[in-house]
């Protein structure tokens, strides 16, 4: 169950007003992204959804809410709810992948799914910790998602990656990311310890 407020009360969740997702056994909602489009994304571990509609039901009953939760992909969601971000008309986020077998950078523009670091498969395959998984952290860099990992025996990021709309990879190493704030601008910055 997804829970929401009111307008008029957005720190108050009624008990009568949430939306009912249909997961399979193991499954579980894992973040909700920012709006995308006008409608808001909702990933599990192992698929990918959009909240649609404008006008949800209120406690009162005379009216009647439009909001829906379609399937958009069944079998690639979203691990970590730090690693989702938008850029452009598009969000990003790190997904364990099909059968959580191709772990990468995914993109979603609102009506499908990319995997955008096809070309690093194996690389995510046989270096990204999956126990870390939940860990991961997104942040913009201009016009670049880039994404913080541990690599296995770390457990803190220690590489990062970055994809632009041209489908261009980057990987830098030995990062030493100790955290992130945000500058004046309200962009997510990487902190290091000198590295």
């Amino acid at each position: 169950l997804v829970f929401y407020s009111s307008s008029n009360y957005i720190y108050t969740w009624p008990d009568d007003q949430f939306l009912e997702v249909f997961v399979k056994t193991g499954e579980y909602v894992s973040c909700i992204g920012d709006p995308l489009f006008g409608n808001a994304p909702l990933y599990t571990n192992s698929t990918t959804r959009l909240i649609t509609g404008s006008q949800y039901t209120e406690s009162d009953p005379e009216i009647i809410g439009n909001i829906t939760v379609r399937l958009i992909y069944d079998g690639i969601g979203c691990a970590s709810q730090k690693s989702v971000k938008n850029l452009g008309n598009k969000q990003y986020f790190y997904s364990l992948g099909q059968g959580g077998n191709q772990p990468g950078i995914y993109e979603f523009n609102g009506a499908s799914i990319k995997e955008k670091t096809k070309a690093y498969r194996y690389w995510f395959h046989t270096n990204a910790q999956l126990s870390t998984a939940t860990l991961t952290m997104g942040f913009i860099d201009r016009d670049k998602y880039c994404l913080a990992i541990a690599t296995h025996g770390l457990s803190m990021a220690g590489t990062v990656i970055c994809v632009d709309d041209t489908d261009r990879i980057w990987k830098y190493d030995n990062i030493n990311v100790s955290g992130a704030d945000m500058d004046k601008n309200g962009r997510t910055v990487i902190l290091s310890n000198g590295s």
